[in-house]
């Protein structure tokens, strides 16, 4: 192919059936001949041209494939260099589109052309060094499925999804008399119970008999509640008070003696964690910004190298389960569920995709018998078949694509 000539095609785009979309065909051309001093100008309105209140306009889809084009082309390095942040922008960013339907088959889209643009990718990364580690990166990414992240498999359309219908930050299990209740803990709103099986919200359990404070529903006496935080964030904690029927936690003697004190370096590095043992040790992974890593818990060395996800600032959700005798750590990263070996780090099962927003938080129980993931995201709960793959409600045994 000529990468001499990225713009080959731009014509045939019908650019005024997109808002703005004659604007973005102008910068594209603009960029494509930019000197070092203009690039980043001209790539920045261009993204500005695209993204309107953190939404990316259709016309993001075709932009892509030309600039993957014009990087390939190298006019200079730093015309190459905002190109490719420029499709990382859209292909991590969030999908315009009415409805979910609408968001999925655009996400689908763009996919179709990230992936006739990896010859161009490669070619950006074989003659721009300053380059090369990125489009590398992106180049593996779209391979493996990561980009662009956010769209159903084929076999989920019309069948797939949320298991608890409201926006949840954090989901946790915690365990009350020997049962395992999910809690999910909203973006500024009030944490709840829901049943792990049914997605039933949960509560109250039993009369107030004086247990709690006045004027809401009790769901754990203080016993039980000590029980089934211990060892949670104090965020965390406070929040599964409140939803247990003690607002006025604070007030409560010795409640902060619940809450986990820093006791070594590792609880200063910041993000989300988890523990779990790997060959009868116990060890912590603690996502970080854009990345996983994993130490040893008595001692504090870090096992293996971190494992990154994207370039992605926030720090992915994480947690731990069960199977088939191996502990395995999911991950949840740019709107989708990395599945990992503790012990080795290596993948465990295909990616699980299809979050309409970014995964915040992870959890992990058993469902009859089966080791089942909840996803949090801002557009409700998610819950998989940790051992399929599977999506709720979709039969465990009707679809296997995993581990």
């Amino acid at each position: 192919m000529d990468w001499s000539r990225p713009l080959d095609g731009l014509e045939d785009v019908a650019w005024d059936e997109f808002e703005r979309g004659g604007a973005v065909a102008a910068d594209l051309a603009s960029l494509a001949r930019a000197t070092p001093e203009r690039a980043r100008p001209i790539a920045d309105d261009i993204d500005l041209l695209l993204e309107h209140c953190n939404i990316y306009q259709p016309a993001a889809v075709p932009a892509v494939g030309f600039l993957a084009r014009i990087a390939a082309a190298h006019p200079c390095d730093e015309v190459s260099a905002q190109a490719l942040r420029l499709i990382d922008e859209i292909a991590f960013g969030w999908t315009d589109g009415a409805t979910d339907e609408e968001r999925q088959a655009r996400r689908a889209e763009l996919r179709t052309v990230l992936v006739s643009s990896v010859p161009a990718l490669r070619e950006a990364a074989r003659v721009v060094p300053g380059v090369r580690r990125q489009a590398l990166r992106q180049v593996e990414q779209i391979s493996t499925g990561v980009l662009p992240g956010g769209f159903w498999d084929p076999r989920w359309h019309g069948v797939a999804r949320a298991f608890v219908d409201r926006a949840a930050a954090r989901v946790r299990v915690v365990t009350v008399g020997g049962r395992s209740l999910l809690l999910t803990i909203g973006f500024g709103g009030p944490a709840a119970f829901w049943d792990p099986a049914t997605g039933e919200p949960v509560g109250p359990a039993r009369p107030r008999d004086g247990d709690g404070d006045v004027g809401g529903p009790l769901i754990l006496t203080k016993a039980e509640l000590a029980a089934a935080g211990r060892g949670l964030p104090e965020v965390e904690f406070l929040a599964l008070g409140k939803a247990a029927g003690h607002a006025r936690l604070r007030r409560w003697r010795g409640w902060s003696r619940l809450v986990p004190r820093a006791s070594s370096p590792l609880d200063r590095i910041k993000g989300a964690r988890v523990p779990y043992e790997s060959a009868g040790r116990p060890c912590v992974a603690i996502g970080v910004s854009g990345a996983l890593r994993r130490f040893d818990a008595t001692t504090g060395d870090e096992i293996g190298a971190e494992i990154a996800f994207g370039d992605g600032d926030l720090p992915p959700a994480v947690c731990a389960y069960q199977q088939d005798g191996r502990t395995i750590l999911a991950v949840g990263a740019h709107r989708q569920i990395h599945r990992l070996d503790a012990a080795t780090g290596e993948p465990a099962g295909p990616l699980l995709d299809g979050h309409p927003e970014e995964v915040t938080g992870l959890a992990a129980t058993s469902v009859g018998g089966r080791p089942t993931l909840y996803a949090a995201t801002e557009q409700g709960v998610f819950r998989w078949d940790a051992r399929t793959g599977t999506p709720w409600p979709a039969a465990f045994d009707q679809y296997e694509n995993g581990s």
